[in-house]
């Protein structure tokens, strides 16, 4: 019997001592749980890249060659003529990536704004076209019927919704936007509750009658960009720049990949990613941009 106390006191005693050692186990820290999406385990994850590449207006290559390169029937008939009639253009890259595209994908001054995004599927994300203006002025077609918008501290965007497919393909629906500093109400009403909601977003104009949808498969690269010649239209005002003292031209770059909630991204991806990551989360940056120049 003292045989067996002993056993056990010692047992005890360098339990104890390990944990005085070595430490307990220690949890996550806290700024990468604040960085972890809000998904559930089995949620699907979509990566998007994007990067606003940004040349001086009427650049040949952003203008007419880099769209010989594109399928622009990508989109349905109906909904491309609404797009061009507000000068806006899409296009799919066909076959290889052309390398003046790769180059300007790789040069950090040719791209004016560069994420990886990483997003739950069915999570709307807004990329920014632009910088903020002072005051913006366009003209809105619907049809036949054509309506000035003029708006202040104006930032034209695009909303990106992306769903996956059961072939393994990312489906994104893209709707154009118009952040602005214009008063609102600060509050929406739910019928649906019989109650209201707090707005938490910019007050914005989003134009619904403008979205359209494109599937791409991993790594395919859709290009986004503004008709020139629609001089007053919302897709030339999106896509250049004229109050610089040299006026820029820019086109939106996209491709997309996908994984389940098994291959979680790494805290440095989601790091990349968040808009206003913990001094700990800054610390990683210098990997991320190692590995994606």
């Amino acid at each position: 019997m003292a045989v067996t106390r002993l056993y056990w006191l010692m047992l005890l005693l360098a339990s104890s001592l390990g944990c005085t050692l070595f430490g307990a186990p220690k949890p996550a820290p806290l700024s990468w749980t604040r960085l972890r999406p809000a998904a559930p385990p089995d949620q699907a994850i979509v990566q998007l890249q994007l990067c606003v590449i940004e040349r001086s207006i009427g650049d040949p290559y952003l203008n007419t060659e880099l769209w010989q390169h594109t399928d622009e029937m990508i989109v349905d008939l109906g909904r491309k003529a609404a797009l061009e009639d507000n000068g806006l253009r899409v296009g799919q890259i066909v076959g290889m990536t052309p390398d003046k595209l790769e180059k300007l994908l790789q040069s950090k001054r040719a791209c004016f704004d560069k994420k990886n995004r990483v997003v739950t599927a069915g999570q709307v994300v807004t990329q920014p076209l632009g910088v903020v203006e002072p005051a913006a002025s366009y003209t809105l077609t619907r049809g036949k019927e054509k309506t000035p918008v003029t708006l202040k501290q104006a930032r034209f965007c695009m909303d990106v919704m992306p769903t996956l497919t059961a072939d393994g393909k990312t489906r994104l629906v893209f709707t154009p936007k118009v952040e602005h500093s214009e008063a609102r109400l600060p509050f929406l009403p739910d019928p649906a509750n019989s109650t209201w909601t707090l707005r938490t977003e910019r007050p914005s104009n989003t134009y619904p009658e403008l979205s359209f949808e494109v599937t791409l498969a991993p790594n395919e690269f859709l290009v986004l960009g503004g008709v020139l010649d629609k001089a007053d239209s919302l897709g030339r005002r999106a896509f250049v720049s004229e109050q610089a003292e040299a006026p820029l031209q820019r086109v939106l770059v996209l491709s997309t990949d996908r994984s389940g909630g098994n291959n979680e991204p790494t805290p440095q991806d989601l790091a990349y990613t968040h808009p206003s990551p913990s001094l700990a989360a800054q610390a990683t940056f210098s990997i991320v941009r190692a590995d994606r120049p």
